[in-house]
């Protein structure tokens, strides 16, 4: 879900995204980002000239990637009237032409960064209530946090990605 035009709006300008798999996350994470930087479905408002049966990314079809068709080229491009909608958008939007407008000067003067806030210890006990200890960190392929919440006898495995091993291993060691 996505805000048309929202690109320089605080409230309109990001999307939510759900899918099942990696293939269908990246197109629609895509096809969101098209709609908060201007373009509408291919076939509707002004984008009627393009249709949506091309399945370019901003085709308002769904469910078009299956065994049949595993790779259909125009699911990865987007359509003329999708990159007229862009140039159109950021022809106009103030936040664009001016960094200033865009930035939050509070993300970037923060003094604790996010995770610092609450120590893994803390964050088990966050999560998984009065009682959880965390036992460390495992850095195979993802970094895995376990935690066990011993009054239950319970034991939670969350997994992190590689990006923030090392935030995680500075902490823990």
């Amino acid at each position: 879900m996505s805000f048309i035009r929202g690109v320089c709006d605080l409230g309109l300008r990001t999307s939510i995204i759900q899918a099942g798999h990696y293939q269908r996350t990246v197109q629609a994470a895509t096809h969101e980002l098209g709609h908060t930087l201007g373009a509408d479905h291919d076939g509707d408002g002004d984008a009627v000239a393009c249709k949506s049966e091309d399945l370019f990314i901003m085709t308002k079809h769904t469910g078009h990637i299956n065994k049949e068709r595993p790779y259909i080229k125009n699911l990865w491009i987007f359509s003329s009237c999708s990159v007229e909608s862009f140039k159109k958008t950021l022809k106009t939007k103030e936040c664009v032409k001016h960094p200033s407008l865009r930035l939050n000067t509070d993300e970037w003067t923060m003094k604790r960064q996010p995770g610092e806030v609450f120590t893994p210890q803390e964050q088990c006990v966050i999560i998984y209530g009065p009682g959880s200890k965390f036992y460390g960190v495992c850095t195979l392929c993802f970094l895995t946090c376990i935690c066990e919440n011993v009054p239950t006898n319970t034991s939670y495995v969350s997994l992190y990605n590689e990006l923030f091993r090392d935030l995680f291993e500075s902490k823990v060691h």
